[in-house]
């Protein structure tokens, strides 16, 4: 079986063997972790950090480019995003983990949304091992009704780090079109609501 992995990879190669899942599991938070994520979210830091990721998504939506936080724009028909960088971010590494945990717990707190899935994986690349964590939420299907709610559709939120050093965290609405849904609400109101 591995003479045929290496043949692949000589004839295709980055399609086939160039990357390795090391570990797949569920998010868990230790005791020691969930204290200092209490004290952040206690103390002023957030609001700094969403003020800073408002400002950096205000220039962005601008088509400027600013000295604070850089966001990227995720837009396609059914799918919008953000990206938040984290070399430019002004915070330390844990501090943009605790980020990543508040935003999908701020979504959670959105009416009719809850967590579907919470889980980290560690993958071998070549060249560094990426770290990636999500959060995936979804709003609650009603029985009740002709159409489904979707509100601002299934979202997703990633925290990729690279050699265990946080690149980015990526937020994407994803909605429906078809019959059975209504119209979602647009990406525009979650994000006002997620950086007010």
């Amino acid at each position: 079986m591995t003479n045929f992995r290496d043949y692949l990879n000589k004839l295709f190669p980055g399609k086939s063997g160039n990357h390795k899942v090391v570990l797949n599991e569920v998010i868990k938070r230790s005791d020691a972790y969930q204290q200092r994520y209490a004290a952040w979210e206690g103390s002023d830091q957030p609001q700094q950090a969403y003020a800073a990721v408002a400002e950096g998504y205000q220039t962005k939506l601008l088509n400027e480019e600013g000295p604070g936080v850089q966001v990227h724009l995720l837009r396609s028909q059914y799918a919008n995003g953000i990206a938040i960088s984290f070399h430019d971010s002004g915070m330390n590494k844990e501090a943009f983990s605790f980020l990543f945990d508040h935003i999908a717990e701020k979504i959670k707190q959105v009416e009719g949304y809850r967590r579907v899935n919470a889980d980290y994986m560690i993958t071998e690349k070549q060249g560094f091992v990426e770290t990636k964590e999500k959060y995936y939420l979804k709003p609650v299907v009603s029985l009740d009704t002709t159409k489904v709610n979707q509100r601002y559709g299934n979202i997703l939120i990633e925290h990729i780090l690279n050699d265990d050093k946080p690149v980015y965290i990526k937020l994407t609405a994803n909605v429906y079109s078809d019959s059975n849904y209504h119209d979602a609400e647009s990406f525009e109101g979650l994000m006002s609501y997620l950086l007010s």
